[in-house]
């Protein structure tokens, strides 16, 4: 697995716009050139939390590029079930993180916390 520091630069809040709403994510990445796999990394049901932030910071050292959507945003309820997330949602994940430089689109993967391991 290739390694890699991240400078302030590689990581960053982001909006993920699925059509209807805005979805508040956070995304890291190595600075080498890449490609990487990309990861989207699901919280539980408490919400983003400042741990999962540092997950995807330790992921991004080992060679992943990470999005953390945060699922409970200004647009959505506070306690809003993975069961009750428009497929749309997830649809827009994908298409975003594909997008982004670096990310391997061939390798992609889910990744959860919490309840958020049950939706990965």
């Amino acid at each position: 697995m290739m390694t890699g520091r991240i400078e302030a630069d590689q990581k960053k809040n982001v909006l993920i716009s699925t059509g209807d709403v805005s979805i508040p994510g956070f995304f890291c990445r190595p600075t080498n050139r890449g490609p990487f796999p990309g990861l989207i990394l699901f919280h539980g049901t408490d919400g983003f939390q400042p741990t999962h932030r540092k997950l995807a910071v330790d992921l991004a050292h080992q060679g992943y590029a990470v999005l953390v959507p945060e699922w409970f945003g200004p647009d959505r309820p506070k306690r809003l079930s993975w069961e009750m997330l428009p497929p749309g949602d997830l649809e827009a994940m994908g298409r975003w993180i594909k997008k982004q430089p670096g990310v391997d689109n061939l390798r992609l993967g889910l990744v959860g916390a919490s309840r958020g391991g049950g939706l990965a």
